[in-house]
């Protein structure tokens, strides 16, 4: 398959996502309440830099590889968007105060990055190997509806119990893990020694409704 990927250009693209990532981190070093103001101008440039670069593969490669190009880049961007009700979804479930959403979403995006390329290398393994992987990710997609669908007809009201999520449950077994929140910190003290504070457990967490009354934004 032709592609215009060169090791330099896949180089390029690493070391700056790499950078950006870095310069996240600077900036989100002491946690705060983001504004309005600074989350659109944070979306803009991410926005804008993709715009930017197929710019550049357009003038560099020609129209039918830049429509390509943005064609790829408008349907990641849409199916991202139900990325944003999972956002809600566990920060409200988390009860992550608003000064530290925006670091725990770093974190977040950082741990989605690195699983999505391992994810993708060996499902393209897996389909260059075995034909049948195909229908194996196929019953992955429809069993996933299937629950979508099931929650959505139970209703927006269904509880979260903290504690039975997997991940909350593998941190306590790693370790001691906090109940509540040490002020505008991802830990709190416990026995001499900090330790990672996932949420209040005490009380099942309603899931959001659908629409903005019961948004993250509005606690």
């Amino acid at each position: 398959m032709d592609t215009i990927g060169t090791p330099l250009l896949w180089g390029i693209t690493l070391g700056a996502v790499l950078l950006l990532l870095a310069v996240d981190f600077v900036l989100t070093r002491r946690p705060h309440e983001v504004s309005m103001k600074e989350a659109l101008g944070w979306s803009a440039f991410y926005v804008a830099l993709p715009l930017a670069f197929g710019t550049w593969v357009l003038a560099q490669h020609g129209g039918e590889t830049g429509l390509q190009y943005y064609t790829g880049y408008l349907v990641e961007k849409s199916l991202s968007v139900d990325n944003l009700f999972v956002f809600m979804l566990l920060l409200t479930a988390f009860a992550v105060p608003r000064e530290l959403q925006q670091r725990v979403l770093l974190y977040g995006i950082v741990g989605a990055l690195v699983l999505r390329g391992i994810f993708i290398a060996l499902g393209a393994a897996a389909l260059s190997a075995f034909d049948w992987v195909f229908l194996v990710f196929g019953l992955v997609l429809v069993a996933t509806g299937a629950k979508i669908l099931r929650d959505a007809f139970r209703g927006h009201e269904q509880e979260v119990d903290i504690s039975r999520i997997a991940v909350v449950r593998l941190a306590r077994r790693l370790g001691p893990v906090t109940e509540e929140y040490d002020g505008p910190r991802l830990t709190s003290r416990l026995g001499g020694r900090r330790a990672p504070a996932p949420a209040p457990a005490e009380r099942p967490r309603r899931r959001p409704r659908a629409g903005p009354r019961r948004g993250w934004w509005s606690r």
